[in-house]
């Protein structure tokens, strides 16, 4: 009876898991969810987001859940990490700050899958709502000035054959 004993140990205290879900301390139905999908998938994502120290203070904080068996892969308990994210969330945010009143974008392009992760203000500098798609490097190169684009290819190819970086 593990998400009884899970729901008795997290009564009256504050508890956020899941996809952005809050669940009110109380509850057993949202332990429950949580832990079969722990039981199942043996680790539950990484949630981001506020947290609660016991002096009442709130901290940035990502958390996971993960399921302990034994070796006959029986459940035995549940362990959970949970790390003060806060300064570096500090940071993310003056990056944001920085880049919105210098007009500069950032970008990360993941080669194997051709995605990119744009900054708000990367799509802002080319027209676009930010985080309004999901941008792929076709859509970087589309984005391009006609007289930059030729400019842009090369660099990229002799980045990607490490001749030099980009």
């Amino acid at each position: 009876m593990a998400s009884a004993a899970f729901a008795d140990d997290i009564r009256d205290k504050p508890l956020s898991l899941g996809v952005g879900k809050a669940f009110v301390p109380g509850t057993t139905t949202a332990a429950d969810v949580i832990l079969t999908d722990v039981f199942w998938a043996n680790t539950a994502p990484i949630n981001t987001g506020w947290r609660v120290r016991k002096d009442g203070s709130q901290f940035w904080a990502n958390a996971v859940i993960t399921a302990i068996h034994d070796d006959a892969h029986v459940l035995r308990g549940f362990s959970k990490i949970t790390r003060d994210i806060t300064e570096h969330m500090q940071a993310e945010e003056a990056l944001h700050e920085a880049q919105r009143i210098s007009h500069l974008g950032s970008w990360n392009w993941d080669i194997a899958t051709n995605d990119e992760i744009w900054s708000d203000e990367q799509f802002r500098i080319f027209g676009f709502e930010p985080q309004s798609f999901g941008p792929t490097y076709s859509t970087f190169l589309d984005s391009l000035h006609p007289d930059d684009r030729t400019r842009v290819l090369e660099a990229v190819d002799l980045a990607l054959k490490g001749i030099q970086p980009y």
